[in-house]
């Protein structure tokens, strides 16, 4: 499992500011998507979703 962070921009059709989402726990960065999609309760079709994945931090 790793750590990412979501970015949902807004499409031309949908209004408002970008949703982040931070520390989203999956496999990959398709599942990351959906799994923020799915904690905000929101269509990601009317997103851009952009995947960044987290650094671990030094111990």
């Amino acid at each position: 499992m790793h750590t990412f962070t979501v970015e949902f921009v807004p499409r031309a059709k949908t209004q408002g500011a970008t949703l982040v989402v931070a520390g989203v726990q999956a496999s990959d960065r398709h599942s990351a998507i959906i799994r923020a999609a799915c904690q905000e309760r929101i269509n990601a079709a009317n997103y851009k979703p952009r995947v960044t994945l987290q650094r671990k931090e030094a111990a």
